[in-house]
């Protein structure tokens, strides 16, 4: 997962990624349907810096903020995630589900 740290105006800026836990069902059974093999994700298995109940894609929309303590959070974008993933969870389709929500939750 590629990180990006910046400072604008003093603030300092990086790229942070959230997955919800409620993926990692479907996840598990995709994978392990795709691959025939025992699939058990943990938490931070997709990446992410933060697993997080209930910010599903349906719910989180660029330009919405997210405050987590004294951190503040940005969406600017949808995760794109790169070739790798599909090397990872040795499924060629894994980056292409996860790249479009409709199909990354089953929807």
């Amino acid at each position: 997962m590629s990180k990006q740290i910046s400072v604008c105006m003093g603030v300092l800026k990086k790229l942070s990624t959230f997955t919800p836990p409620e993926h990692y069902t479907f996840w598990n059974e995709l994978l392990m349907r795709e691959t025939k093999k025992p699939v058990n994700l943990q938490y931070g298995a997709m990446g992410e810096n933060f697993t997080i109940e209930g910010l599903v894609e349906t719910d989180v929309f660029v330009g919405d903020q997210l405050h987590i303590g004294e951190l503040k959070f940005v969406v600017v974008k949808l995760r794109e995630p790169c070739f790798k993933f599909n090397a990872k969870f040795a499924y060629k389709g894994q980056q292409k589900r996860c790249s479009n929500p409709a199909l990354a939750d089953g929807i």
